[in-house]
């Protein structure tokens, strides 16, 4: 248009400096752009590898956690330790004995003929003697009985369960 006169050159000029610019600021634009996307990818790539450092930390801990179970022993039975043969800080193997526990409740299982058992009952009060303790009288109590069948032969077995005093 400045050539064929409808315009004046300032004009011109001030257009062609302003295509220049606007022409610029859009390649400013994409590679911001391009920037963005590119720390956003990157936010996400420490993203992900946090999350996995995440998992890593938690399977640490439960495996921790497991092997610390590991360090606890459970007895089977309340009772009195005794015959205690390891100190904190020992190491132990698998299967070694560290002590003995001597129960809170003795049982015995005695054997008796069925004429013997004509006023036995359950939850009966016992007197009982033990052939180790010869001159010592335990009392007790009867806790169940049952039959046992063998060929030929038949056991009443007594379970009873000693008062420790």
């Amino acid at each position: 248009m400045y050539k064929e006169g409808i315009s004046s050159k300032q004009d011109y000029d001030s257009s062609r400096t302003a295509l220049v610019v606007a022409k610029a600021n859009k390649k400013a634009a994409i590679e911001k752009e391009n920037a963005a996307n590119a720390a956003l990818e990157s936010s996400k790539a420490k993203e992900e590898a946090a999350k996995a450092d995440i998992k890593k930390l938690e399977a640490e801990v439960k495996a921790a956690e497991l092997n610390l179970s590991y360090t606890k022993i459970y007895a089977v039975q309340d009772g009195l330790v005794t015959n205690k043969s390891v100190e904190v800080g020992n190491y132990v193997q698998i299967a070694q004995p560290l002590f003995s526990i001597v129960p809170q409740n003795m049982w015995v299982v005695a054997n008796f003929k069925e004429t013997h058992l004509t006023n036995i009952k359950p939850g009966q009060k016992v007197s009982i003697k033990i052939d180790t303790y010869p001159k010592k009288k335990f009392q007790g109590k009867l806790i169940a009985y049952n039959v046992l069948r063998v060929p030929r032969l038949v056991f009443f077995l007594l379970k009873m369960q000693l008062e420790v005093m």
